[in-house]
């Protein structure tokens, strides 16, 4: 399968689409070929009869800090005539370059429509912002970039959002303010001091030094 599923990077703020694939693409500074490519499968998706399922096909943007923006049409993962659709493009794309058969776009032309307006057909409002990554090249300085496949990890907000829930709980029970400090209960401080090296003529356990 061509079609990949929306990653949620771990240097993504926004809206989490991970449930729908990315049926087309494209960036803010694209080639008119690349433009229409990304029209036509847009207006075919959402054309297609739409089946009972909430949102099916969405049309987004988001930020980005290195290329402006990005566009993209994503259709849910239970949509499963748009997904074939959307796999047929991709397919179609691969092999050809293009999606629409009446498509002919010369290098002049493509030129042309460079410096032309880069926003696409009913752009929508921004739901989300790609944060620059610097990246370690060897050399004096580093570089940036805004794609990572490091999938977003959620554990401390879920954690957070427990404890947080936990502490109000104990505070309804208790019926007082719940502070978050651990206290020793019977003055004893339990801490593990520095263990010194070991040595190979010294026969005691490190661990009662």
């Amino acid at each position: 399968m061509i079609i990949r599923r929306w990653l949620l990077q771990n240097n993504f703020e926004g809206t989490d689409y991970s449930d729908y694939y990315v049926g087309a693409h494209r960036l803010f500074r694209a080639s008119a070929n690349d433009r229409h490519n990304f029209e036509y499968i847009r207006e075919h998706l959402h054309g297609i009869d739409i089946e009972k399922i909430p949102s099916p096909v969405l049309d987004v943007a988001f930020e980005d800090e290195c290329l402006i923006a990005r566009y993209m049409v994503l259709v849910h993962k239970n949509f499963a005539r748009g997904v074939r659709m959307a796999e047929m493009f991709a397919q179609r794309l691969a092999t050809k370059g293009y999606v629409d058969p009446e498509a002919s776009i010369s290098d002049e032309e493509d030129n042309e429509a460079w410096a032309s307006t880069q926003l696409p057909v009913n752009a929508p409002s921004t739901t989300g912002r790609y944060k620059v990554i610097k990246v370690e090249t060897g050399h004096q300085g580093y570089s940036t970039t805004t794609y990572s496949v490091t999938r977003k990890s959620e554990a401390r907000e879920r954690e957070a959002a427990k404890k947080a829930q936990l502490v109000a709980d104990i505070g309804q029970i208790t019926g007082k303010p719940v502070e978050l400090i651990a206290r020793p209960l019977d003055g004893i401080v339990r801490r593990w001091t520095a263990v010194r090296r070991y040595e190979e003529d010294d026969t005691r356990d490190p661990v009662e030094k």
